[in-house]
């Protein structure tokens, strides 16, 4: 009886063994979606969608290159130039100062046509190190 009740409970042990480690391999069904399922079709993107009213709006969007904000766009008599807080006598002479001395652009301004008839544009600089 003994010699049964051992083989019964190996056999038990051995059943339990085998019966957890098919669940452990066993794959759950994950029902959430993955990034593609949800992205959808890889070659087809949408920009914008069009409005209820069936109305378009044109944005113009301007394309900047010049790092200084096209500040020295305007004609040399019509601007007062201020570089780190000092006034600058003339758009060459700003232009050369940056060229010479800046080593990075922080901060330019370009404000409106003030009551002299010239606009203030503003640029502040990292000044190179020597």
């Amino acid at each position: 009886m003994k010699k049964l009740s051992g083989i019964m409970s190996g056999l038990m042990l051995l059943v339990f063994v085998q019966n957890t480690s098919f669940a452990q391999t066993k794959k759950k069904d994950d029902h959430f979606p993955t990034y593609d399922q949800i992205r959808g079709n890889k070659g087809e993107t949408v920009d914008y969608v069009s409005p209820v009213g069936g109305e378009w709006v044109r944005v113009k969007r301007d394309v900047v290159v010049s790092p200084y904000f096209n500040a020295f766009n305007y004609p040399d008599d019509s601007v007062t130039y201020y570089l780190n807080g000092k006034k600058v006598k003339g758009k060459k002479r700003a232009e050369k100062e940056l060229e010479e001395k800046s080593m990075n652009v922080e901060n330019v301004s370009v404000g409106p046509v003030g009551e002299h008839g010239k606009r203030i544009v503003r640029i502040d600089y990292e000044p190179k190190k020597d």
